[in-house]
């Protein structure tokens, strides 16, 4: 685009193939030329796959909630998650501390967990006294 006394002339790239000729628009700088286009100059419209204002991001796999993608569709866990839409909590024990009075939290993958319960104590998350503290430690509970 170029201006002279008021007056904006816009250029057009000419494009030529075997089959055909034709006029391309001259995109929003910063484009993606590989995931964009434009159909008029300054604007950048996204291929299927592709977002953003320069359609240089892509569109993560429906459902993914703590995921991320480099191509389109994709769900790359971040760290401490899992699954198929990284909705599976890998480190529970950490993020929830379901495990009461003392008790030692273990991860065990998906989400889920086990406690080992401190003597005097019972129940999946060890919540339970039960007023003889010569009760030996518990075996671990999977939650």
């Amino acid at each position: 685009i170029s201006a002279t006394g008021g007056t904006v002339f816009v250029f057009f790239l000419l494009s030529s193939s075997a089959k055909s000729m034709y006029l391309s628009a001259i995109c929003l700088p910063g484009c993606s030329e590989g995931h964009g286009y434009c159909e008029r100059p300054g604007e950048c419209k996204c291929r299927i796959g592709w977002q953003g204002r320069l359609c240089d991001e892509c569109v993560r796999y429906p459902g993914c909630l703590h995921g991320t993608c480099s191509q389109p569709w994709q769900c790359n866990c971040r760290e401490g998650w899992g699954g198929l839409f990284c909705n599976q909590d890998l480190n529970y024990c950490t993020n929830h501390r379901p495990c009461q009075n003392g008790a030692t939290c273990t991860n065990t993958g998906q989400g889920s967990y086990t406690c080992s319960c401190r003597a005097g104590f019972t129940g999946t998350g060890c919540e339970t006294e039960t007023n003889d503290p010569s009760t030996p430690l518990q075996p671990p509970r999977t939650s």
